[in-house]
């Protein structure tokens, strides 16, 4: 047996991609590409790493887009909070409630900047072990 090129490999990935998604059993794939069993679920296992690889990295820019718009969300209150406190109208229970709102809104940003890396590593690991359990019950049924 000759050894595959990679391009070769990955024309056979593709075209296992595209015919999963067309409904082909494992046999008729394998049959169809003249894989060896072993070869077809090597390939398999392939696929399913380079899709949980590409599913983390798009979690990972997800969570980060999430963490700074919480950021922004975060600015924008404190913001607010800082041009209502100098309205000359305020009432002292008003201004004390905002002093309030602001010691909390940076307690919250510091904890989102602490934590943030953390939630978004945990968050991606789950996301990406779910999938991959998907996958296996998936291949399971077929």
């Amino acid at each position: 047996m000759t050894k595959r090129s990679k391009e070769q490999i990955d024309a056979e990935l593709f075209t296992i991609r595209e015919l999963r998604k067309e409904a082909y059993t494992d046999k008729q794939i394998q049959e169809r590409l003249g894989l060896s069993r072993s070869t077809f679920y090597f390939y398999i296992k392939k696929i399913r790493d380079e899709d949980k690889r590409a599913l983390s990295d798009i979690l990972k820019e997800s969570i980060s887009n999430e963490v700074l718009m919480l950021q922004d969300k975060l600015t924008m209150l404190e913001h607010q909070t800082l041009t209502k406190l100098t309205a000359e109208d305020i009432s002292n229970r008003d201004f004390f409630d905002g002093v309030r709102l602001l010691k909390e809104l940076g307690s919250d940003r510091i904890k989102l900047l602490l934590e943030g890396s953390e939630v978004l590593s945990i968050a991606t690991r789950q996301q990406a072990d779910n999938t991959e359990r998907e996958q296996e019950e998936q291949a399971t049924t077929e």
